[in-house]
């Protein structure tokens, strides 16, 4: 396998995102050859319970104004990250959660609204030809770089990291979902097994969306980039604080 660089982006739910130069700065200097989109890049806000609701011509209104509203808000997003990065990147695209809102409804719905909501077809495929997209939900929402899978995810535990390494052995795991950084190292009996660890580095977002204002707030901003050479993958966490991170000495603000 040739050596790739990578970066796995996640939990953006835009519009609620956080001031994004510094990661799109840090891509101009890495020059990644893959950029995987770790889903809910957008947020589908007021979407959340919408599939349960009978579908009228004033529902099937506002579904559509909230697809055109999310869909301009992707295309926008892939567009400054195509900017940063080379022209030959490819781009791997895992639906999350909030984007799978919109396939549910079709699911619900065949009838009225089968094939109406595609992201890969309307934003993702038109601006990436050679970019692939990965369905959510299910054992095989991952897309493999080595030996390393990275994916949406779909645990909710507090201890998320072990659940996820111990789910997917013998691979490496990188994930989102949680908003929160995490890693977990899992040591085999057997001596000739190296160890494998299962990590998440935070989200994109805010860390106090509207819907937990007055809670206390666990989400940390971080992403993850990674090398692979030789089959061997290996993923860097690098937390935002404040704003900013450092990466080899250099500030990114």
């Amino acid at each position: 396998m040739n050596k790739i660089q990578g970066v796995f982006l996640s939990d953006v739910h835009l519009p609620d995102s956080i001031d994004l130069s510094p990661v799109f700065e840090y891509l101009q200097d890495y020059k990644p050859d893959l950029v995987i989109l770790g889903g809910d890049i957008i947020d589908a806000k007021g979407m959340h319970g919408v599939e349960q609701t009978s579908p009228s011509e004033t529902v099937a209104k506002l579904w559509q104004s909230y697809y055109e509203r999310d869909t301009k808000l992707l295309a926008d997003f892939i567009q400054k990250v195509m900017k940063a990065v080379s022209k030959k990147t490819k781009i791997i695209f895992l639906e999350g959660n909030h984007e799978q809102r919109y396939r549910r409804i079709m699911e619900r719905y065949p009838e009225l609204f089968k094939g109406k909501y595609d992201f890969h077809r309307d934003v993702v495929k038109p601006l990436s030809p050679t970019s692939k997209w990965i369905p959510y939900g299910d054992y095989e929402s991952f897309y493999q770089v080595g030996d390393c899978l990275f994916m949406h995810g779909t645990m909710y535990p507090e201890n998320h990291a072990k659940q996820y390494v111990l789910k997917y052995l013998p691979s490496k795991v990188v994930y989102g979902h949680l908003h929160h950084y995490q890693a977990f190292t899992y040591h085999s009996g057997n001596p000739k097994l190296a160890p494998r660890y299962a990590l998440t580095g935070g989200c994109l977002s805010h860390l106090t969306p509207e819907w937990k204002r007055g809670a206390p707030h666990m989400w940390q901003n971080g992403f993850v980039d990674f090398i692979s050479d030789k089959g061997i993958t290996t993923p860097t966490v690098h937390l935002i604080e404040r704003g900013r991170f450092y990466v080899g000495g250099k500030e990114y603000k």
